[in-house]
């Protein structure tokens, strides 16, 4: 009780210090500004945070649009939002704005800065699991000057550790939020409603919020990043990232490309190569659950992912049809 109340009067003084700071500097910051990275849930956007998040002057503000944070649901948000890329929403431009421009950081969602540190930014890098859906929109009233990562993992990858994580709770039926963008982007794949199978649910998230984005996203506005290769070969994916943005890759960047997320759990299996945290979900899964996962995913056009541990880059890193 006691760390509680002293992990809430920290967090409300500190929140208090940065709101101060921001009503002070908040010229300063531009939306155009923002390092924006999403991906689904368990896809590594924690990692890739820490990485563009550890040099100095960049502090990350996490999950902006979970459903805690004040005025979302007023605007009809959900777990997984999607508008269309074409829509005129004025209030929902207006609290991007403010999201993008460091306007919603407060003593939580910027834990991991101390909060002199915090005093100290130029740049703020957003961490989102559940933006995708509505990365077309976002790109589509905004630019960027550093263009935002998506970050995909294999699905299998992604079932197994949602499965694992004590925080999900495991589904039984498909979301409604999957159901109404099932009906309206994708009506001959109707027969998924009706699913009942966990991992079969999983996978229907799953191709919905990485389809979305891939779809309606021009490519070149985008950068996307496969989590196996940024575990496999991650400083050439960094190199490449910050080619993109036309900077070198910063020293703090590297070295915390090393370190183990600290999101990653102890039945992750990590290890030095990294081959064997990639493979983890062939031990677990049963060849049924793997082909149940692959076949869905297929039936939305991820043709990329197989039963091996990296997907083929070449298809995934294009635009779906």
């Amino acid at each position: 009780m006691l760390s509680y109340l002293f992990y809430k009067t920290v967090g409300t003084l500190k929140t208090m210090g940065i709101k101060t700071f921001y009503y002070i500097n908040r010229n300063r910051f531009k939306p155009e500004d923002a390092i924006i990275i999403t991906g689904s849930p368990r896809s590594g956007t924690t990692w890739l945070s820490d990485i563009f998040s550890a040099p100095k002057g960049h502090t990350p503000i996490l999950e902006p649009l979970h459903l805690s944070n004040p005025g979302l649901k007023e605007l009809g948000f959900t777990w997984r939002t999607y508008i269309d890329p074409t829509d005129n929403r004025d209030d929902v431009k207006e609290l991007f704005y403010r999201i993008l421009t460091g306007g919603t950081a407060t003593g939580y969602n910027t834990v991991d800065k101390p909060f002199l540190k915090v005093l100290s930014t130029k740049q703020w890098v957003l961490k989102f699991v559940r933006l995708n859906r509505l990365l077309p929109w976002v790109l589509n009233n905004f630019a960027f000057n550093k263009k935002p990562v998506l970050i995909i993992r294999h699905p299998c990858g992604v079932v197994y550790s949602q499965m694992k994580h004590p925080l999900f709770p495991t589904p039984d039926k498909v979301g409604d939020d999957d159901k109404k963008i099932i009906r309206q982007l994708f009506p001959s794949l109707e027969k998924f409603l009706a699913e009942k199978e966990e991992v079969k649910i999983r996978a229907i998230t799953w191709a919905l919020d990485n389809i979305i984005p891939l779809m309606f996203c021009s490519i070149e506005k985008i950068i996307i990043v496969s989590y196996e290769k940024l575990v496999l070969d991650g400083e050439r994916e960094l190199k490449r990232i910050y080619s993109e943005w036309g900077m070198n890759v910063p020293k703090e960047a590297l070295w915390h490309l090393r370190k183990r997320s600290r999101e990653a759990r102890s039945w992750a299996e990590f290890e030095k190569s990294g081959r064997k945290k990639l493979g983890v979900w062939k031990k677990y899964l049963s060849q049924n659950q793997i082909k149940s996962i692959l076949d869905i995913v297929h039936q939305f056009g991820f043709s990329e992912f197989t039963d091996r541990i990296e997907p083929d880059s070449n298809l995934l890193y294009r635009k779906h049809t």
